[in-house]
């Protein structure tokens, strides 16, 4: 996961096994809801979220989040700004995730089963929010500013989203 403050975006990558990414293509080749071929990755964005939920307990940042602020980050200590929101952070992501995934395999089972088909090992699902409600916030929170907001309730509304699948093990944190 990458918290981008200087961008406004979360981006998220998912790498599907190929055996894995085979059950969803032939859940969705059986004409299997996008609910059910959600469920077989439902574990691995919860697992990412508990990451971030984790930074409150334990102040530090897991190897599994990139936080990119104004400043260079050059210690493993989890920003103050997300010990305080990281959990409320967490389940707007898990919240907004779950829906947008389940949309993208409905939308586009078939992109899907031809990426899982190519030659490569697996499928990794790259999503990218932008515009995301409260992101303005946050970086007002790591320049030091308050943001007891976002302890109370999270603002409304939904990021805009882009879903897209690269053969294989494809992760560029810091690239694309």
């Amino acid at each position: 996961m990458s918290i981008n403050l200087q961008r406004g975006e979360i981006r998220l990558w998912l790498y599907l096994s190929e055996p894995l990414c085979q059950r969803i293509a032939a859940d969705l080749g059986k004409g299997a809801n996008a609910a059910a071929a959600f469920a077989h990755i439902k574990h691995m964005v919860h697992r990412l979220v508990e990451s971030l939920k984790a930074t409150g307990v334990h102040h530090r940042l897991s190897r599994r989040i990139h936080i990119i602020e104004d400043k260079p980050r050059l210690s493993e200590t989890a920003p103050h700004w997300l010990r305080h929101v990281g959990h409320h952070l967490a389940a707007k992501i898990t919240e907004w995730t779950q829906v947008q995934l389940a949309q993208y395999f409905r939308n586009s089972a078939e992109e899907f089963k031809r990426a899982c088909a190519s030659h490569h090992d697996g499928v990794t699902l790259r999503i990218t929010m932008t515009r995301v409600p409260g992101m303005d916030l946050l970086r007002s929170a790591s320049q030091g500013k308050t943001a007891n907001g976002l302890l109370h309730a999270w603002p409304k509304g939904s990021p805009a989203f882009q879903v897209t699948q690269h053969p294989g093990h494809e992760i560029h944190k810091l690239r694309n």
